[in-house]
């Protein structure tokens, strides 16, 4: 039984209708071996491919997959598209979920439910590390046995922005370089907070990931279209990348020259942008009671109240 068989098995008759209602290109299909032998993160991967392969196609017309665009490497581009109003080489990146883990499956084995994790990085002169694994550490203690730590993600974002960097040539005013980072909602507010928190994100006071790495990155699209594989209960079509929530996140170091600002807006416009709408009530989700929450904490407030479909907690969904 091949992974797109058993997602099948598991999300029911709507999961196929839907995809066939939408991804009805068979060479298309055949190239990307949706079918295939597949591990169940690969799958993800080449699904996540799909289901912004279909929406630029249906959009913009002609779509290219895995295109060579830098001479210098031999590795392609997800989605490529040349014509107006903009080129488009667009790499796509699909963490692996960490109730995919093997970690994960044999904590839950050991009746381990809940994994602490420090929220982002923060400068060494604001927390000291060892103080903050020490922190960390007697909080999973006092859950006796069913809590342990979980490590942090950010290094993907690094590695994602430099494989990109590789891929891809500088950008000229009429081309626009895209990371899409795709993920589940109950994750997306964890990657969201590494790429903007004001200590260590890219934009922060002191960035752990160096600008050089993505200079030539115009901007992140931050997605949880991984979300339509995972439950079952949605009632839109899962394979439309619409019906998902999108974060175009610019890259801060770029001049925010008349160019850039509107490849930005052009961006936006195309992903149907939610993060312009989540800064605009900033306050609105990352306040209790007067005190300022990470942007985790944020982003789960805006998911649960914005978008209540896909809530990160699952037991508060409406559909």
């Amino acid at each position: 039984m091949t992974q797109y068989d058993d997602f099948c098995k598991k999300l029911g008759d709507k999961y196929i209708t839907d995809f066939e209602s939408v991804c009805n290109d068979d060479e298309y299909n055949s190239k990307k071996a949706l079918f295939a032998e597949m591990d169940i993160n690969q799958y993800i991967q080449a699904a996540a491919e799909q289901v912004f392969y279909y929406k630029l196609k249906k959009q913009l017309g002609t779509i290219i997959s895995d295109q060579n665009v830098n001479p210098e490497n031999r590795t392609d581009v997800d989605l490529y598209y040349d014509g107006k109003p903009y080129n488009l080489r667009i790499e796509v990146k699909t963490p692996v979920l960490f109730e995919n883990t093997e970690k994960y499956k044999e904590d839950i084995k050991n009746g381990i439910t809940i994994h602490g994790q420090q929220v982002n990085r923060y400068p060494e002169s604001m927390v000291a590390r060892k103080d903050m694994a020490a922190a960390l550490s007697d909080v999973t203690k006092a859950f006796n046995g069913k809590a342990t730590e979980r490590k942090m993600e950010d290094n993907k974002i690094k590695d994602y922005l430099e494989y990109a960097q590789e891929k891809m040539v500088d950008p000229d005013n009429n081309t626009i370089n895209v990371l899409l980072i795709c993920t589940s909602s109950s994750e997306l507010p964890m990657y969201f907070d590494y790429i903007v928190n004001p200590y260590t994100g890219l934009g922060g006071k002191e960035p752990y990931i160096a600008k050089e790495v993505y200079s030539k990155v115009d901007m992140i699209v931050l997605s949880n279209c991984v979300e339509g594989h995972l439950d079952k209960s949605f009632t839109f079509n899962v394979w439309d990348a619409d019906n998902y929530v999108n974060f175009v996140i610019p890259n801060t170091n770029r001049n925010p020259d008349v160019f850039y600002n509107a490849k930005l807006n052009y961006i936006r416009l195309l992903f149907n942008d939610n993060f312009c709408k989540y800064l605009a009530s900033h306050d609105k989700y990352t306040n209790i009671a007067g005190d300022r929450m990470d942007d985790r904490y944020g982003m789960i407030n805006y998911l649960t109240a914005e978008h209540i479909m896909f809530a990160p907690n699952n037991k508060l969904r409406e559909y």
